[in-house]
């Protein structure tokens, strides 16, 4: 075909298929999390995908996302509410969701890197996934797809990072 490598972005939908709850309340983007979980059921489209690029001597490379792990229900994504899925580890570590200056408000998207077990569950995630689909290497998309965040240093408060901040500047965040 003339090319070396494909970047595919499905490694990023079967690690939120693994991770994620969707809220049957948002119709809209419930029947596509239904049809996407039926999809990767039956046809397996990653296996499939590694499997065509190495039958015609190309790499593959699964693209996947850093920081969009879904939200809680009130965070606005594409004009229908509410939030259509939140990952799991968000929900069952509240500590590891960006929280603002007061820990009120909690950041969409994100999970706190800023935690040593949160970076370890997303690194087995796509460890694992990396091994089940047999792909040549993997890549990060950066963006997270939700409006919660207002101003650029609204979120970053979470205890990890004020404690360091503390520890380094002398100045209590």
């Amino acid at each position: 075909l003339g090319f070396r490598r494909i970047y595919w972005r499905g490694l990023e939908e079967e690690a939120w298929i693994e991770v994620s709850k969707e809220r049957p309340e948002n119709c809209r983007y419930y029947s596509f999390w239904k049809w996407i979980r039926r999809l990767y059921k039956e046809v397996d489209p990653d296996r499939f995908a590694v499997e065509a690029a190495h039958k015609r001597g190309m790499e593959i490379w699964g693209v996947s996302t850093l920081v969009d792990w879904g939200s809680q229900a009130d965070v606005p994504p594409f004009n229908d509410w509410p939030f259509n899925n939140e990952c799991r580890l968000r929900q069952e570590h509240p500590e590891w969701v960006p929280v603002d200056r007061q820990g009120v408000l909690r950041q969409g998207g994100p999970i706190e890197f800023a935690y040593p077990e949160a970076r370890k569950a997303l690194v087995d995630l796509h460890a694992d996934l990396m091994r089940r689909n047999k792909y040549d290497g993997m890549i990060f998309l950066t963006y997270a797809e939700n409006h919660s965040m207002r101003f650029q240093d609204e979120f970053g408060f979470s205890e990890p990072i004020v404690a360091e901040f503390k520890k380094r500047h002398g100045i209590d965040l």
